[in-house]
């Protein structure tokens, strides 16, 4: 005589598995609020190193002096894709993410990808970032353009490992600014 057993419906453990991560998402959830309401009532007097360790674009208001450098791992700590309608923005997140030799040469890539030109993130893709010579951004960028085409632009940064620039361009105009190449400026 064989016995069968039966088994509880599948719909009972998607049940507790979706309620589960309603709980953890509510968790979460209020986790982020507690942490925007922290951050909101913060006196304006809070030390500068903070805000830029937790907002990389914090820093692109002015040129920040080698002293008030933000280091380009704690500018590359944010994945959130910025904007791509301001050619001095997009170029301070694209040399942060790209200032991370010890980066996973996989994620490297994802994360610096929505910032690049399709052409150059073909080359791009190949770079692998434990040979980029340097990790840390002292100062910059200084701007500059082209008096012929406005739609390119030249960010132009201080490191570790002396200046380097990114070059970028806007392919329509009021399009998005994306990078078309990323060197040492000392070539």
């Amino acid at each position: 005589m064989t016995t069968t057993t039966r088994h509880r419906p599948l719909v009972l453990h998607v049940s507790l598995v979706a309620a589960c991560a309603l709980a953890l998402s509510a968790c979460n959830g209020a986790a982020a609020q507690d942490d925007e309401t922290a951050a909101s009532s913060a006196s304006p007097t809070a030390p500068a190193s903070s805000a830029r360790a937790t907002s990389p674009v914090a820093t692109t208001s002015s040129v920040p002096s080698s002293s008030a450098a933000p280091s380009s791992r704690a500018a590359a700590s944010s994945s959130a894709v910025i904007a791509l309608d301001d050619p001095k923005k997009v170029a301070i997140k694209a040399m942060a993410l790209f200032a991370r030799p010890d980066e996973p040469a996989r994620r490297w890539f994802s994360e610096l990808r929505p910032y690049l030109e399709e052409e150059y993130a073909v080359e791009a893709e190949y770079i692998d970032p434990v040979r980029v010579p340097f990790y840390k951004i002292v100062s910059g960028p200084v701007m500059g353009g082209d008096s012929d085409n406005p739609q390119v632009a030249t960010a132009t940064f201080k490191t570790n490992d002396g200046l380097w620039y990114v070059e970028l361009h806007q392919n329509d105009p009021g399009g998005d600014w994306l990078v078309g190449s990323i060197g040492s400026a000392a070539n």
